[in-house]
């Protein structure tokens, strides 16, 4: 479990391809609520990712 701050860190360092990204934030990358000292982690998410090819993806999560 990593805090929904790093999330996109996680991502980015474990993923080469826009591909498999998508694939992981679809079967893998799930978020949980956590109390913390902001609202950070109820907050809407939005990413876009480009990678080395020009493939592209964006994710919303509420």
């Amino acid at each position: 479990m990593i805090e929904s701050r790093a999330w996109l860190s996680y991502i980015l360092d474990n993923y080469a391809t826009v591909d498999e990204a998508v694939k992981a934030i679809r079967s893998d990358v799930r978020l949980a609520a956590a109390h913390m000292p902001i609202d950070y982690a109820s907050d809407t998410k939005h990413i876009a990712i480009e990678d080395v090819s020009g493939d592209s993806a964006h994710h919303r999560d509420r």
